[in-house]
Formats: structure tokens, sequence, C-alpha cells
């Protein structure tokens, strides 16, 4: 195993410095290179698996091209080689530089510190607790706080560590300390899909943008029609403590430049605006509203004790006790009422892997698939290196899709330009005046697919071609939308990174028809139908119908198993809600 690692690290080591020397970059240290392979170590097994093919089939032709081993040769004739696989593209030679290059410029753009906290003194080191919640996202917050505030002994268990936010919009160090795999991994399928979600104190409230929508009717309505959700009411305006809206007068001149543009391009076409309430507050400047900095800080005063850095591997009942047990750790803990906030799909995994249901059973989870383009602006509407996202949104072809602003920085600029140097040039030139724009949609399917000897299941992602022309649509006027806003030109993120002038719609519909699709997504929702259907296995507030199973709970984006199409952590946290508080007056009831 030493061997592999060792061989692995001098292949990333050689295509940075390849990728390195292309860029121009001239102070990339050592340091920087290991940090790569930090990053790397992290990465999805997927992705390991990936890298390390390459590695034996460069090693293969090597060897058939009279050669020495990959490691003996000189950097010369290595370069040659790389350069071959990545001309022909063979088995996606492409992605590896792809996935390097982007590691590349996180680091070297916004390498910002951040204090990483790995012990709790929160914990007591008991073997048993009344109730168990694993997770610390939105939904796991809520529930443990809610438990605790009514008196409740709670033990919440989290796989990440408490790690500071960061002042700027997603630097190298926030990738590796709180994404799950560093934020590399995907899924598999005909389309590329590359999906990031949070192993950290506070989950994805910690990551994400923090765009606050209310849970709205329409997913109310189909959740209660195609489940017979019982008594499934939401409070309006509940999280008004912790949220609040962008006031334009206090936004830097370059986030108004944008939002005015956003409000341009939907005066000019007649399209729905939005401008989304945050969790943030303002106290002079704006303060980000995770759940570190207020439930889980609230929970914490009332008596909360926290394990930290320790992954579930399985679940047990016997009797009336539920067991856990830990990946690497021989510590065992039990409780009376566990509660799954694990996130989408690692919920799920866990249940599977425990025995509780059967891998065969796949019910929908599914993604936010997004798709990004650069619009090039007149004026200003980006710093090099940015706090947070502008809060407009274009709902006009809701539930459909929607568009709005993404991490626009440097970095992610100079990652959507790779592959073309005239693009990269561009950004060197122009990135204060660019701005990454999304169309996000709730197209698709995703199943698992377990594999011997890989401990995480391989995600499929699939969608039909109705969807994909839904996509394709989406993407058009999009591409309509930034013209109309005012852009001088835009980039589309396909394999050429093709650069339009001016909106010709029969040119753009021909181009959008030729290109392959590839997606990311930050949103992993569903998986779990619950309500009174009877092929349902948890009820209408998250509990197991199985007898064998019972005090067995799911409050996490697992429930979210209807298409919720805008940003789902104000329902993820509603739903929560109204499932703790029924379960701590049902508690009450029984005493």
């Amino acid at each position: 195993m030493k061997i592999i690692i060792k061989n692995l690290y001098y292949f990333i080591n050689d295509i940075t410095k390849l990728i390195v020397e292309k860029e121009g970059i001239n102070d990339f240290s050592k340091l920087n290179r290991r940090q790569i392979f930090a990053h790397f170590l992290k990465s999805q097994q997927l992705i390991k698996i990936f890298f390390l093919v390459h590695l034996l089939l460069l090693n293969i032709s090597s060897f058939f091209l009279g050669l020495k081993t990959l490691k003996s040769l000189s950097f010369s004739k290595k370069e040659k080689l790389y350069k071959l696989f990545e001309k022909y593209n063979l088995i996606k030679f492409r992605k590896i530089i792809e996935l390097i290059s982007a590691l590349i410029f996180l680091i070297k753009y916004n390498n910002e510190k951040l204090t990483n906290q790995k012990k709790s003194s929160l914990f007591q080191n008991k073997n048993y607790y009344d109730n168990i919640v694993i997770g610390s996202g939105p939904g796991g917050a809520v529930t443990a706080n809610n438990l605790l505030k009514n008196k409740l002994q709670t033990l919440l268990i989290e796989q990440g560590y408490k790690t500071s936010i960061p002042k700027t919009k997603h630097p190298a160090t926030e990738f590796y300390h709180k994404w799950k795999y560093s934020g590399l991994s995907g899924a598999i399928g005909k389309y590329d899909l590359q999906f990031a979600s949070a192993e950290c104190y506070g989950g994805g409230s910690e990551i994400n943008s923090g765009l606050y929508h209310e849970i709205d009717d329409l997913f109310i309505k189909k959740l209660i029609n195609k489940n017979n959700v019982r008594n499934l009411t939401i409070s309006e305006n509940e999280w008004k403590s912790i949220t609040s809206s962008d006031n334009y007068e206090e936004l830097n001149q370059r986030d108004k430049n944008l939002t005015n543009y956003f409000t341009q391009g939907s005066k000019a076409l007649g399209w729905k605006y939005e401008s989304i309430k945050k969790f943030f507050k303002s106290n002079g400047s704006a303060v980000k509203q995770s759940m570190t900095s207020t439930l889980l800080k609230e929970a914490e005063k009332s008596g909360l004790e926290l394990l930290l850095g320790h992954k579930v591997k399985k679940i047990s009942k016997d009797n009336d006790k539920w067991t856990i047990t830990f990946s690497k750790s021989s510590k065992e803990i039990s409780c009376k009422n566990l509660f799954l906030c694990c996130g989408t799909p690692y919920t799920l995994n866990l249940l599977k892997k425990s025995g509780i249901i059967p891998w065969s059973y796949n019910d929908n989870f599914h993604f936010h698939p997004m798709i990004k383009i650069v619009a090039k602006f007149p004026s200003k509407v980006n710093h090099k290196i940015n706090e947070n996202v502008i809060s407009s949104q274009i709902t006009e072809f809701y539930p459909n899709y929607l568009f709005g602003n993404a991490a626009s920085d440097i970095q992610f600029l100079k990652i959507s330009a790779i592959g073309n140097r005239t693009f990269s040039k561009d950004v060197d030139k122009n990135s204060e005046h660019m701005a990454i724009l999304h169309s996000t949609f709730t197209n698709g399917k995703c199943n698992f697919v377990k594999i011997p000897f890989l401990e995480e299941p391989i995600i499929i992602f699939k969608i039909n071609q109705q969807e994909a022309q839904m996509v394709r649509e989406g993407l058009l006027n999009l591409i309509k939308f930034a013209f109309k806003s005012g852009a001088e030109y835009i980039y589309i993120l396909d394999d050429s990174k093709t650069r339009l002038e001016n909106f010709d719609e029969a040119k753009i519909k021909n181009i959008l028809e030729n290109i392959k699709l590839s997606f990311s997504a930050v949103h992993l929702l569903g998986g779990i139908n619950f309500g009174e259907k009877k092929e349902n296995l948890f009820d209408s507030y998250g509990e197991c119908k199985i007898d064998k199973y019972k005090n067995l709970f799911i409050n996490d984006s697992s429930l979210i198993s209807e298409n919720l199409l805008k940003n789902p952590q104000g329902a993820i946290m509603s739903i929560a809600k109204r499932n703790i508080n029924h379960f701590i007056k049902e508690n009450k009831n029984d005493k």
C-alpha cells in the first residue's frame, strides 16, 4: 500500500508540475504540492481508483514503448507520455488534468487559514443516552436543540470536526476541512455530475451560500398527495430570528452592479425576479447564521454532549436498545431513541449497511443538477475573492428551473476556463467584470450500486431525453437572460468553452444540441418516502413503522423525497422542527 501511495504522489506531483508550468505559475511551493496530494487522499474512493487505473495504464504503456517504469523515466519522457494521453483523452485522462488544475487554482488564489478543533470537551464518555442524534447539519441541529430545550438528555455524533467559518467564499482550506471527500466526488452515468456535501460540525449550513426559501405550498401538496403525510403544516417565517433580506444600500458597489444587471434582464424579458432572504444577520457587516453560530450554540448552552470525528459504521437494535458502532473505534454507545440526520444519501446508506432496509430498496434520492455559464459585463461585478453570492434569482420557470449567481471568485473562473488558454487569459484580464451564472434543475434520478470491497456504494445519475431537453432549454434561456441583462459576451462551459458574442437563438440552439452536458450539484435530497402510504417504511413524522425498529427516526434531507427546486435548508429545518416537536409532545404524553 505504501508503494502505491508513493507512486500516486509522484504521478500527481508530475501532473501538478506540468500544469503549473503551462499556466505560468511561479510561486507554487513544495508545501502547495503536498496540499494537492492531501486533498487527493481525502477524495472519494471512485476518484482514487480512477487515478490508480491511469497510473497502471501509464506504466503499461511505458513498458510497451520500450521504456522503463514510469517512476524511473526522466521528466521529459514522462511529459511526452502524459501529453499523449491528454491529446487522445485516453480513458478520460483530461479529467485528471481538470481535477488537479482545480486544486491548484483553489490553493493558489485562496488558501485562507481556518482554525480546526478536533477534540470536543462536550463529550462525557458515557455508554448510554436517552437520545442520540447522528449528524449535525440543519436537520440534526434542529433535532438536538429542541430535545435539549425540553431537558431531554442528548448526545450528538458528528463525523467531521469544528472548523471556523471563513471570511471569504470557499477557500481551499474549507474544502479540506469542511467538505466531504474534500469536494472531490462524482456520480457516474451518461452525463458527468460532480457533487459535494459537508462533513463538519454544522453540516451543509457551514458551506452553502445561506439562501433561505420558505417551504412552499406546492411541495407540501405533493408530499401529502403522494405519500399521505398527516398534519403537514408549516409556520410562515419561522426562522426570521436568524434570517434577513439584503439591504441594497449596504451592498458594495460591485454587488449592486450585478443586482442591477439581474433587475435589468428580468424587466427586459418580463420574467419573475426574487430577492431571496439569507441565513445572515447584519451587525455593521454581514454575519453568517450557520448552525454552529445559532442552534448548535444554543444546544451547547443547554447541556449538549458532542462526539466529534467518529464515523458510524453500523446501527443495530437489541430489545429496546439501539447500539452504535464506529468505523475506527472499538467504542459502542447505546440509546433508547435514535435520530438519523446524516444527510442524503448517507442516511440511506447507513440504513442499508445496517441491514434495516435491503440494498434493493431504491426510493429515489436526487440532486439539484446545476449548469453554469460565465458572463462578462461592462461594469465591475466581482471581487477577485468574495464573501458571498448576491441573493437575486429569476424564478420565471419554477418549478422546472431557476437562475442565480454562483461563486465567481477568480479561482472558480480559472477552473471554468480549464482547457482554453484564451479564456484563461481573459479571466486574468477581466475577472472583476465576470460573473458565473447558473441554471438549476430538479431533473434526474439516482441509485446506489454496491461494489464489493468498496466502502461506499457508487451513485448512478440518470436523466431521460425529455429532461435533457429541458436542461438545454434552461441553458438557452439563461444565455438569453445574460445578454438581456447587459453581458457583452458569455462562455458556455462545454468541452470547447465556446464564446458567444450575441444572442443568435438558432445558432445557440444548434450548439446546445451538440454539446455534452456536464453538471455540478451541492443539494442532495430524498431517499426516504415518509407518510401513511402502506409501502412507506417511515410514518408521517419520520419514525420507522417496522415494529422491530421502533424508536428509529429520520429527520434530515432524506425526507425531501419530492422535487424541491429552491434552496432546501429552510424546508429541511421546518420539517425537522415539526417532526421533533411531535416526538417531544408524544414523549411527554407517554410519561
